[in-house]
């Protein structure tokens, strides 16, 4: 069991611990956590049971509310510890030391518990307390520097690419945590960097600074040491297309009709091809053109030319491959309705990802957890709604 005392810097964690199985209970302010306040919302209506960032982090947990600023909130936070194997919380460092729940606080409670940490500088060092956005550690972890067009300034990947990153890390390191618990009885504080973990995809740049001292520059979408390799138009949008090597490159040229003057046997030389990219690239762009990237695809693949279309994320749900594999399925949410909701991108034989409950409501579990399990009475549950512990 999970208690889930993170907001969007560790949902990635806590929804990929959800769907391997565990128990995860959402736990919120009263106020219902700072996620249910971001858009998009349903029908474009704010409301914190219409967030579809909320309703998509947070499928297949339960849901409570629990003020731990008070000392009777932190009460039954240690009433449910008793019960839970881990705690994924994503704070300012030193915050639950404040409330008194520290992991040596947790530990004396429950001894085997597991505390998971996702902060985007750690839990110690110089930057511990700074704030930590996912743009700030995209940045200072180093793959924002390679990102963007050559002599252009570096930009941001879409989406929330560090702390995506950092919870896949988090899951894993809390599920190292409870194989080493099983064998020694006793938790451990998993602390996860989202800066450290947006530098693991930095591919070969932090070994090849240490080796030799070069940093790895802008590209753009165009690999340097490949021609053909670039994004190229076409009717309906891009594909990316490789052929680098020279089975590639001869099956490309052939399907062009072997134009002059690539048609010459020197321009099978790779590194000819890359020192006029400018015209190689020309050449290929003036063929994509003429052609839709369903066309380009079906032949390249006909050919065993590597063509790629580019899908924007609508055109990817309805793809035949999505489709297949079943990797949106539909969740009935009490306000938002049915929608689809992205499965994780791994499929366990034995025991599939689970999808037995939309995202919770702002406290809908209360009273099945409070009265349920801790035996509180329904009396005494509304007394703690009224004195804002709940």
């Amino acid at each position: 069991r999970v208690l889930d005392l993170a907001d969007e810097k560790g949902a990635h964690c806590v929804k990929t611990l959800a769907e391997l199985g565990a128990d995860v209970i959402k736990v919120e302010p009263p106020q219902g956590d700072s996620m249910r306040s971001l858009p998009p919302f349903a029908g474009d209506v704010p409301h914190p049971d219409r967030s579809l960032w909320f309703a998509y982090y947070n499928t297949d947990k339960r849901g409570i509310t629990l003020n731990l600023e008070t000392e009777e909130g932190r009460e039954l936070f240690k009433g449910l510890l008793a019960r839970c194997d881990v705690v994924a919380e994503s704070f300012s460092p030193g915050k639950l030391g404040q409330d008194g729940l520290d992991f040596e606080s947790l530990q004396r409670v429950n001894p085997g518990i597991i505390l998971t940490s996702i902060t985007g500088f750690g839990q110690n060092g110089p930057r511990s307390a700074y704030k930590a956005p996912d743009l700030v550690c995209f940045a200072m972890g180093g793959p924002m520097y390679p990102s963007g067009e050559r002599g252009q300034a570096p930009c941001v990947a879409p989406g929330n690419l560090a702390y995506g990153v950092a919870g896949a890390w988090a899951a894993a390191g809390t599920i190292l945590a409870l194989y080493s618990r099983a064998a020694t009885g006793v938790g451990q504080h998993v602390d996860v960097s989202a800066q450290e973990a947006a530098a693991m995809i930095t591919d070969s740049a932090i070994t090849r600074h240490s080796y030799e001292g070069s940093i790895v520059p802008r590209e753009g979408s165009t690999y340097p040491w490949i021609t053909p390799g670039d994004l190229y138009p076409c009717k309906d949008g891009w594909v990316r297309i490789v052929a680098g090597q020279l089975v590639h490159w001869r099956r490309l040229l052939a399907w062009v009709g072997a134009p002059e003057p690539l048609n010459d046997p020197s321009w099978e030389n790779r590194e000819k091809r890359n020192q006029n990219k400018l015209l190689v690239d020309r050449m290929i762009s003036d063929f994509t053109r003429r052609f839709s990237r369903a066309e380009l695809f079906a032949e390249g693949q006909k050919l065993g030319v590597p063509v790629t279309p580019v899908n924007a994320p609508g055109e990817y749900i309805k793809s035949e491959t999505a489709q297949s594999r079943n990797f949106f399925v539909g969740v009935e949410h009490p306000v938002l309705g049915r929608h689809p909701y992205a499965a994780p991108p791994y499929k366990l034989s034995a025991t599939p990802a689970r999808k037995e409950r939309p995202a919770p409501l702002v406290g809908q579990h209360n009273e099945e957890i409070y009265c349920g399990e801790l035996g509180l009475t329904r009396e005494e549950l509304c007394g703690m709604r009224a004195r804002r512990v709940i």
